[in-house]
């Protein structure tokens, strides 16, 4: 027995030696039939993604050519074509190499509006910041506060730095705001260039719908902003040490809920002003460039801040009751609803009251975009090498 067992032991290799060629013939058979089964399935695969490529680019891409595809046989759609069925659809890949082209200098020059508008926003808050300040301190204080009285009153307790109490927080927050309002602005009219007339000049309620979403998106940083901008120049009339008188402090205070505080009144200064602006200001660029290509810089100064005085003067009444409300934020006993305030101011102020500080929101609103959007147009000039 064990001598049958050593010689069925010996003999094993020897079978196994025997059976592998067979093996490895079958299993050779099977790794080439799952090649030819693959290159006939990427085969069909080509043929059918180059058709609804075909017809996908040709409703697309302009210039693309359908018949530059060859269709598969006829039958059942996934059915596997023969060779001369597989298109190499070199042109097409071409025409949608260069649409991929075209739609990167798209998306390059709605970044560029973006940034554009960030820089030209925070150069023109930082040039008319001290009077935004002292605008705030008047619409605070109510009617009977003058442009002069709240300057002296500044100069004499806290001299000229106390007026450029919030410019950092206020410039920070200003760059995403600006780079909303300009972005949104120049792509959606990027977008709606089909509806230009011979003129170049899109439908006016196109116009004001543009540029009201573009007023609605730059809330979201304007009313924290100047949630912020209003607390601080408040602490600081109040005799607020600067060492505790910093956004950190007053977003503590205040909680991020009331950040928001006013948002209903910002909104219904932010979207008509930017509607009214941009519908503005293009017309009178137009009407001022003639038969000229573009305007220089000082008349795009003079256009950008001639748009903006009647939209800054529509829009004071809701800018006086948002600053009513947020200079209350964090108080007591005080009205705290925009149909409350507006009532109040009403009540003991007349219609009067809802136009505090129009002439100095109006002399600062207006150059404030007007710096904006000059450097706006040198950055685009500059990247474009157009100067």
């Amino acid at each position: 027995t064990m001598a049958l067992e050593h010689t069925a032991a010996t003999q094993r290799p020897d079978m196994q030696k025997m059976e592998d060629p067979r093996r490895c013939r079958f299993q050779g058979d099977s790794v080439l039939f799952r090649r030819v089964v693959s290159v006939f399935v990427l085969f069909g695969f080509l043929s059918t993604v180059c058709v609804a490529d075909a017809n996908f680019l040709g409703g697309v891409i302009p210039g693309a050519r359908v018949g530059a595809y060859l269709h598969p046989p006829a039958g059942h759609p996934w059915g596997l074509p023969r060779l001369q069925h597989v298109a190499l659809c070199s042109d097409n890949f071409q025409g949608a190499l260069e649409a991929g082209k075209q739609r990167a200098r798209d998306i390059l020059v709605g970044a560029e509006k973006f940034v554009f508008g960030a820089c030209g926003g925070a150069a023109g808050a930082a040039v008319m910041f001290p009077v935004e300040a002292i605008k705030m301190r008047m619409q605070a204080m109510g009617s009977e506060a003058t442009f002069d009285r709240v300057l002296r009153s500044a100069l004499k307790h806290e001299g000229l730095a106390g007026l450029y109490q919030g410019l950092g927080s206020t410039v920070m927050a200003v760059a995403p705001e600006k780079a909303i309002m300009f972005g949104v602005n120049g792509v959606l009219r990027t977008y709606a260039k089909d509806y230009h007339d011979e003129r170049g000049m899109l439908p006016l309620p196109l116009e004001f719908a543009i540029g009201g979403l573009a007023g609605a998106g730059q809330v979201l940083f304007s009313s924290p902003k100047e949630m912020i901008m209003i607390q601080m120049q408040m602490a600081s009339q109040q005799g607020v040490l600067p060492i505790a008188n910093n956004p950190l402090i007053h977003i503590r205070r205040l909680g991020l809920a009331n950040m928001y505080r006013g948002v209903s009144a910002t909104l219904l200064r932010d979207v008509p002003f930017a509607a009214f602006y941009f519908a503005a200001y293009s017309r009178i660029r137009l009407a001022m460039q003639g038969e000229r290509d573009r305007l220089n810089f000082g008349e795009t100064l003079f256009a950008a801040t001639a748009a903006a005085l009647p939209a800054a003067f529509l829009t004071t009444p809701a800018d006086v009751l948002k600053t009513r409300l947020q200079a209350a934020a964090g108080q007591r006993g005080v009205p705290s609803t925009l149909p409350a305030v507006a009532s109040h101011i009403f009540k003991t102020e007349g219609l009067r009251g809802f136009f505090v500080g129009a002439p100095i929101r109006v002399g600062l609103k207006a150059p404030t975009l007007g710096v904006a959007l000059v450097v706006v147009e040198v950055l685009t000039r500059l990247t474009h090498g157009e100067v």
